[in-house]
């Protein structure tokens, strides 16, 4: 398939990675050496966006969206920067103050999103990537009994059909395993969050043009 790629588009070399979107499937394919010959191309779950779930429509216009955009996130502070602020004089106070700012941030907003069932089904989606738990599954929540397997799923599904974790102690205790497996996970890679749409990036210079005590933002 790389010869064919080559072919159409005209290169002087092979490529080795094509990027390309196949029909409900997007992603990266590569070369892999040992391949069966002939033309043909792996799909993996994680690269189909769409999946077909009506059959019976002849025209196959019947699709279900596995995913859908959401609003701007807020970036993150990259760790491996923070010996470079240090290197040029950020107090190391200042960096302890924000990052207990982060800890009282994530904890005020679980104990927020207890209060309301939509709030915490929002919580756990976004903690968890339930969406692409779900995309690996190719769009399947995986169920024994037409029960679902994974404690996230259990809790969303619970929430959704109208349970309260504040009223009802099994959907409180899935809650609350879920809560110690997030903190357990961000306490050992704790991840300073910044405004939104915004990003922090070092850079390193070779010829000492930042000066000690001095950050440039461009």
């Amino acid at each position: 398939m790389t010869r064919e790629v080559q072919r159409v588009l005209k290169l002087a070399y092979l490529s080795s990675v094509i990027q390309a979107r196949i029909c409900h499937s997007k992603g990266l394919w590569y070369y892999r050496p040992g391949s069966k010959p002939g033309k043909w191309i792996q799909i993996r779950a994680s690269q189909r966006k769409l999946t077909r779930l009506d059959r019976s429509d002849p025209g196959y216009r019947t699709l279900n969206i596995n995913n859908v955009s959401v609003p701007a996130k807020s970036a993150h502070l990259y760790t491996g920067f923070i010996p470079v602020l240090h290197d040029r004089g950020v107090p190391t106070e200042a960096m302890l103050g924000i990052a207990r700012h982060q800890v009282r941030l994530e904890g005020e907003e679980f104990v927020g999103s207890l209060k309301r069932g939509d709030a915490l089904q929002h919580w756990i989606s976004s903690q968890k990537d339930v969406m692409g738990s779900r995309r690996s599954n190719g769009g399947r929540i995986a169920a024994s009994d037409g029960w679902p397997r994974a404690t996230d799923e259990r809790a969303l599904y619970m929430l959704q059909v109208g349970f309260e974790a504040t009223k009802l102690a099994y959907l409180r205790t899935l809650v609350l395993d879920i809560a110690k497996h997030v903190f357990n996970s961000k306490a050992k890679r704790l991840r300073i969050r910044l405004a939104k749409s915004t990003s922090v990036l070092g850079i390193v210079t070779w010829r000492d043009l930042l000066f000690s005590l001095r950050a440039y933002q461009g």
